[in-house]
């Protein structure tokens, strides 16, 4: 132990051998645990690939039905979105600035294309759709000046059920 670890060693330290050979038991083929392993030789995009639709049922039904699952999906959205994108212009002059911020605020509740959400539901939304479903697309729709919108933009939110599992 003085040898590899002198340091730990010093601080009173002390590994036992039978830890020491348990290092490379995980590549064993011999053992109670590792004897009915069989691991699959398949890369993350291909086991994915084979059973994304069933993991995302399974995923929604867990946040449908389990309060745990419920529970870890709303944390998790609320800890990454916290109270969402937040304009915060920097232009010198005071009075472009007062309207930035009103663009912005005038903009929000336009921004769905679907007209269900303001910007921050929409935000809310993506994530909870991410952290469940492992993606969300995001569609631009540019509209047109005469649309009588504040800003000429909306955004529509899509499933990942959209994409072809077997595409890449």
């Amino acid at each position: 132990m003085s040898r590899a670890y002198p340091v730990l060693a010093q601080r009173g330290f002390v590994v036992p051998t039978r830890l020491k050979a348990a290092a490379y038991e995980s590549a064993g083929t011999r053992g109670a645990r590792a004897k009915s392993w069989h691991a699959s030789s398949a890369g993350p995009n291909a086991s994915v690939v084979q059973n994304l639709p069933l993991m995302r049922h399974r995923a929604r039904d867990a946040i449908r039905n389990d309060a745990w699952a419920k529970t870890a999906i709303a944390r998790l959205v609320s800890n990454t979105i916290g109270t969402g994108v937040q304009p915060h212009p920097q232009h010198p002059d005071a009075t472009v600035r007062r309207e930035q911020k009103q663009l912005w605020d005038d903009s929000t509740s336009e921004l769905d294309a679907d007209g269900v959400h303001d910007l921050y539901g929409l935000q809310t939304l993506a994530a909870r759709a991410f952290f469940s479903d492992g993606e969300v697309l995001v569609r631009r729709r540019l509209r047109s000046p005469h649309a009588g919108l504040a800003v000429p933009l909306q955004i529509q939110l899509l499933e990942g059920d959209l994409l072809p599992v077997t595409k890449n």
